[in-house]
C-alpha cells in the first residue's frame, strides 16, 4: 500500500501562490485588452449594417410613395415659409398654428410645399415599431422616446429620437430622427438658408438623370452653436453625429451611410469628408445663413457600386 506523508499531502492540496495568481490575472487582462478593440470594431460593423438596412427601408418607402405620386419622392420637412430642417419629419401637419386655414396643409400636393407627413411614410412601409400613438409634448418640450429597432433610430447614435414641437407653431409637430431626409429639396424652395449642394444634390423624381449620385437621405451630421433651442434639446451638445469618431479631439464623423435616388446605400469613410468639417459654413450642404448655424452635412460621393455592408 502506498503511503502519502503529511508533507506530501499538503503539497498536493496547495493552491496558487500570490505571484501565480497575479500572473494569471495579468494574462487575462492582456487578453481582454487585445480582444475588446476587436469586439468594438465588430459591434460597430454590425451597427453600420443595421444602419444601412434602415436607410434601405427609407428608400423602399420613398419609391412606394413615388409610385403613387407621379414619380415624385416625398418632400423634406419645411417651415411654413419654406425653410427645411432635414433631421426632422412631420408627425402631423394638424399641429401647425391655424390649421387647417393658415396655412392650409390640405389638397393633393400640400406635401410638396410643407413636407410629407410621417403617416405617408409609414403607409409606404417605413417601420414605426415603438412609435407612440399620442399627441406631442407641449410646445417646446420633448415627447416620448422611440424604441431601438425603429427605422428612424440609428444603432450607433447616442442622440434621442423624440416627438417634438416648437414654440413657433408654424413648424408643426415633428419627429427628430437620427437620419436626414433631403428628398424634394431644390434651390427654389430654400427660404432663409444657403444650399451648397455641389455633387450632393437632393433627389426629387425617381426618373431624374444621375439619381445614382443624388441624395435621398443620410446619417445625421448636424452642428449648431448659439441657438439655445437646439442645444438645450440635445442636452447642451452642439452637434449630432450618428457614427462619431471617438478618436478625434473635435466632433467629427467616422462614417456616414448615404441613400441615393436610385435606391442604393453607399458607405462613406472618414477620408471621404473635406477638411474642416463642422468648423465652417463653406463645406456644409445646408447652411441656415444665421450666426451659429444650424449646419447639415451630406455627400454625393459614391463609387457607383451599391453598398454590400
Amino acid at each position: 500500500m502506498k503511503v502519502i506523508h503529511m508533507k506530501q499531502a499538503r503539497l498536493l492540496r496547495r493552491g496558487f501562490t500570490l505571484v501565480e495568481l497575479l500572473v494569471v490575472i495579468g494574462i487575462v487582462a492582456a487578453l481582454i485588452a487585445i480582444l475588446l478593440p476587436a469586439l468594438a470594431v465588430a459591434r460597430e460593423q454590425a451597427d453600420r449594417t443595421k444602419c444601412a438596412a434602415n436607410l434601405r427601408t427609407w428608400g423602399q418607402a420613398c419609391f412606394a410613395f413615388a409610385a403613387e405620386n407621379k414619380g415624385f419622392f416625398p418632400t423634406a420637412w419645411h417651415h411654413a415659409t419654406g425653410l427645411p430642417f432635414p433631421s426632422q419629419i412631420f408627425f402631423d401637419q394638424s399641429y401647425r398654428a391655424g390649421y387647417p386655414t393658415s396655412p392650409p396643409p390640405t389638397g393633393t400636393n400640400a406635401w410638396k410645399t410643407y413636407g410629407t407627413e410621417l403617416e405617408w411614410f409609414t403607409d409606404c412601409g417605413l417601420g414605426t415599431q415603438g412609435l407612440p400613438g399620442v399627441a406631442p409634448a407641449p410646445s417646446g418640450g420633448q415627447g416620448i422616446l422611440l424604441y431601438p429597432g425603429n427605422s428612424m433610430v440609428c444603432p450607433s447614435s447616442q442622440n434621442p429620437v423624440v416627438m417634438w414641437t416648437y414654440s413657433d407653431q408654424q413648424w408643426g409637430a415633428c419627429i427628430w430622427s437620427n437620419y436626414m431626409y433631403v428628398g424634394g429639396l431644390t434651390t427654389t424652395n430654400i427660404s432663409g438658408a444657403i444650399a451648397n449642394w455641389g455633387t450632393a444634390t437632393p433627389a426629387v423624381h425617381q426618373y431624374d438623370d444621375d439619381n445614382s449620385t443624388k441624395v435621398l437621405a443620410a446619417d445625421e451630421i448636424f452642428w449648431v452653436s448659439g441657438h439655445p433651442s437646439f442645444e438645450n434639446y440635445n442636452g447642451g451638445a452642439a452637434y449630432r453625429i450618428n457614427h462619431l469618431d471617438t478618436h478625434s479631439t473635435t466632433p467629427s464623423p467616422a462614417f456616414q451611410n448615404v441613400l441615393y435616388g436610385d435606391g442604393h446605400v453607399w458607405p462613406l469613410q472618414k477620408a471621404d469628408y473635406p477638411n474642416g468639417l463642422l468648423t465652417g459654413t463653406g463645406n456644409c450642404s445646408l447652411d441656415y445663413n444665421v450666426s451659429g448655424g444650424p449646419l447639415f452635412y451630406w455627400s454625393g460621393l459614391n463609387s457607383g457600386t451599391p453598398s454590400s455592408n
